[in-house]
């Protein structure tokens, strides 16, 4: 299995941290993310997650998904699918993403659809 982006920056900067998929190491398995859109509450949610201990490696809003992924999954040691709806719904604006596991894809649209898969 493979994902893959072709980005046109509109938010988070044009640099080398920011290529996409972005791939994270979890205790609970590793995964990979590409995503289109705009998250417009990505500074708060950075903000709290920072303050949480969570380390960024980049500038993209995408990163905050990843890392509200790992805290969910973290915090109620459930399957993964669970933690991606949970950090879904703690998301505000429109984007899609793709979510890949060693053994799944999981495709994540915003809650209006305003961003097609």
């Amino acid at each position: 299995m493979a994902i893959g982006h072709v980005r046109y920056s509109t938010a988070g900067g044009g640099g080398t941290e920011n290529i996409q998929p972005f791939l994270f190491h979890h205790n609970t398995g590793d995964f990979a993310l590409a995503h289109n859109g705009n998250i417009v509450n990505a500074d708060l949610l950075r903000n709290y997650l920072e303050n949480k201990g969570s380390l960024f490696q980049s500038t993209s809003d995408s990163e905050v998904f990843a890392h509200l992924i790992k805290k969910e999954v973290r915090n109620h040691n459930r399957p993964r699918i669970y933690s991606i709806i949970e950090a879904l719904n703690m998301l505000e604006g429109a984007f899609a993403f793709l979510v890949m596991t060693a053994n799944r894809i999981y495709a994540c649209r915003d809650k209006h659809g305003l961003r097609p898969l």
